[in-house]
């Protein structure tokens, strides 16, 4: 854990990567801990809704957290479909079915729609 270099409070995020002296779950507990948690006090994850940090998380604490889809990161996985439709189209021009072109046109109106907080329109174009 660092210091912020702005006013010397600790940061409000961390990593733990694996090695064989600590398991994951003690290094989430050690970085809440050193964020200043205790046990019982309210939790928030920020994530791209994959399931591993909110699941250490919960591990680590022991009590259930709030889990909060983050825009940002959502809008970055949709911009890999991006990238690998314009592979697809670029590599094999002859495949030009309504899904691969539909698909091509939408995507990028998608990720425009989460990058820009237009949630209610974004859940209306996965038609949800």
């Amino acid at each position: 854990m660092g210091r912020d270099e702005a006013d010397g409070r600790p940061p409000r995020h961390f990593a733990a990567a694996s090695n064989i002296s600590t398991s994951n779950v003690d290094a989430v507990r050690a970085a809440l801990r050193a964020q200043g948690w205790v046990p019982g006090r309210d939790i928030t994850v920020f994530s791209d809704g994959d399931p591993a940090l909110k699941g250490a998380v919960i591990s680590a604490a022991r009590q259930q957290i709030t889990h909060v889809l983050d825009w940002f990161h959502i809008s970055m996985r949709v911009r890999h479909i991006e990238q690998a439709f314009e592979g697809i189209r670029q590599a094999r021009p002859e495949l030009k079915s309504w899904l691969l072109t539909s698909a091509y046109c939408h995507v990028p109106r998608l990720r425009h729609l989460l990058w820009s907080g237009y949630v209610d329109e974004t859940r209306e174009a996965l038609g949800g």
